[in-house]
């Protein structure tokens, strides 16, 4: 909706290939909705795909990687808004419409897991819900290293670094949340701390090398996350 002024007619393609797509689908499967499904249906479901139906056989570890990977990501769209950064506002939608997925999907596994609600397998939003997260995050990092670093350079490189690579080691987001907190100390405490070195260093390199580099890396990562 956020390009219908400008972009009616592509829209509206869009939404006629999808719902013909989706109707070539409901004719040739609409019937095995209205079949009577066996009583021991999702018991079989749940012995073959537990992790895609319901969160009761999750890791308790996969469940905190998640949640602080979501938890990364709002924080640093919480820091885009706070900066000069540009707002990916339809790659931050294109990923809550994914978490709304998933969360609906885990609600229902948890209270409403009906035949027709298991075979949606809702909670495998994940899938792609994390390689967005990982990519905004990404994107956001790569836009930090482009901004005028005047006032924080070295809060700056750190926050986007850490962002950057958070892919290759979800872990690092124990890194990346204390830089958040960094960057937006109104007394720059860690940027006093380096100044000095930041000054005997200096930038020799140009800040649109830096992003190009980093934005080669990161699609990479986003490869690398994605298939594995």
């Amino acid at each position: 909706m956020l390009d219908w002024r400008e972009r009616k007619r592509q829209i509206v393609a869009a939404a006629v290939f999808g719902a013909g797509v989706f109707l070539l689908w409901f004719v040739h499967f609409h019937r095995t909705f209205l079949t009577n499904y066996p009583s021991d249906y999702i018991s079989a479901l749940l012995i073959h795909y537990p992790l895609h139906i319901t969160l009761r056989w999750t890791p308790v570890s996969q469940i905190i990687e998640a949640a602080i990977i979501l938890l990364a990501t709002a924080c640093v769209c919480f820091i885009a808004r706070g900066s000069e950064l540009k707002i990916e506002r339809r790659l931050e939608l294109l990923g809550v419409s994914y978490l709304i997925i998933m969360l609906l999907g885990i609600l229902a596994g948890w209270f409403w897991l009906t035949p027709s609600v298991a075979r949606l397998m809702l909670p495998r939003a994940d899938s792609l819900l994390i390689p967005y997260a990982f990519l905004l995050v990404q994107v956001y990092g790569a836009n930090l290293l482009e901004l005028r670093i005047v006032r924080r350079p070295a809060t700056t490189c750190l926050l986007a670094v850490l962002a950057i690579l958070l892919p290759l080691c979800i872990y690092l987001a124990v890194l990346l949340l204390p830089a958040m907190i960094l960057w937006l100390d109104p007394q720059v405490r860690l940027e006093r701390f380096l100044r000095v070195f930041w000054n005997d260093f200096g930038n020799p390199f140009p800040q649109s090398l830096f992003r190009e580099l980093w934005l080669d890396c990161a699609a990479s990562e986003s490869l690398v996350a994605f298939f594995f």
